[in-house]
């Protein structure tokens, strides 16, 4: 589950932080977009990039989103370069970017 903290000053707010497990995440709200969101959604350029250790949280995470109902950019796959990622769109068409190293599979080598 993910918690947040408010201690703002502002009304309304324009300061967040959400943690969940050992992550924090601070947010700063902004009155445009910091990416063209057309040149955003052409060349899936991330807002944020959030790195797991390993893909059991990872899955789990994708899996709590999904029975959310979060918008997805893009599903749960394999990267070319082993990684495991999903990339979630927030209310405000941001791209958040979740990967986690995937262990990769056994090749025998025949002598």
């Amino acid at each position: 589950m993910v918690s947040r903290s408010s201690s703002f000053t502002a009304n309304p707010p324009f300061y967040a932080q959400v943690r969940r497990g050992g992550g924090l995440l601070n947010l700063r709200q902004w009155e445009a977009p910091a990416i063209d969101p057309a040149l955003r959604d052409r060349e899936t350029l991330l807002s944020a990039d959030f790195a797991l250790d390993d893909t059991g949280p990872l899955t789990t995470l994708f899996r709590e989103l999904q029975a959310a109902g979060a918008r997805f950019f893009q599903g749960l796959r394999r990267e070319p370069w082993g990684a495991l990622t999903f990339i979630v769109q927030d209310p405000d068409g941001n791209l958040l970017q979740f990967a986690a190293p995937a262990p990769q599979p056994v090749i025998e080598c025949v002598r």
